[in-house]
C-alpha cells in the first residue's frame, strides 16, 4: 500500500508527465503565446514602416527634417534655445506636479 502511494505521488508530482511539470509547461506556453502576439504586432508595424519608407515621399521628408535636421535648399532654420530662467521655471513646474 505504501509503495503504491509512493508510486502514485511520484507519477503525479514528479517525472515528465507529473502535475508540476505539466503546470510549468502550461505557464511557459502562455508566456510564449503572449510574446508571439507582441512580435506579430511588431512585424506588422515594421511592414507598415517599410511601405511608408518605400512609397511615401512626404513621410521620408518628415523623417529627414525631424530626425536629421535636414532642410530644403534656400530654407532658413530657426532654433529656439531656452534661457536659463525658462529651464529653471520648467524644472520647478515639473517638481510641483
Amino acid at each position: 500500500m505504501l509503495l503504491g502511494a509512493v508510486f502514485f505521488s511520484f507519477t503525479f508530482f514528479g517525472g515528465d508527465f507529473g502535475f508540476v511539470r505539466i503546470w510549468n509547461l502550461h505557464q511557459k506556453k502562455g508566456e510564449l503565446e503572449l510574446e508571439s502576439k507582441k512580435l506579430q504586432v511588431q512585424i506588422i508595424d515594421l511592414q507598415v514602416e517599410k511601405e511608408r519608407l518605400l512609397n511615401d515621399k512626404t513621410y521620408i521628408e518628415k523623417l529627414a527634417r525631424e530626425k536629421f535636421g535636414m532642410v530644403k535648399e534656400g530654407e532658413k532654420v530657426y532654433q529656439f534655445v531656452p534661457t536659463p530662467e525658462d529651464s529653471a521655471s520648467t524644472s520647478k513646474s515639473e517638481l510641483q506636479k
